[in-house]
């Protein structure tokens, strides 16, 4: 579920991550499949770290 305030960063990288798995439906073969499993969820990763960034800094914004 997207926050409507997410970052950029971390919309592209959720909508990489659903390309990925739209790529796995629609593979060929197991390897493909497990492949584009494979950056589906590497791209989940990259989302959470910039959600993990966006949010330290509006931590560390309202502090100063």
């Amino acid at each position: 579920m997207q926050r409507l305030s997410e970052a950029p960063e971390v919309v592209q990288a959720l909508a990489k991550a659903e390309e990925y798995a739209r790529l796995a439906v629609s593979a060929k073969t197991a390897k493909d499949r497990n492949d584009y499993e494979r950056l589906r969820h590497k791209w989940l990763g990259i989302a959470d770290g910039w959600r993990v960034i966006t949010e330290i800094g509006a931590v560390h914004d309202q502090k100063v």
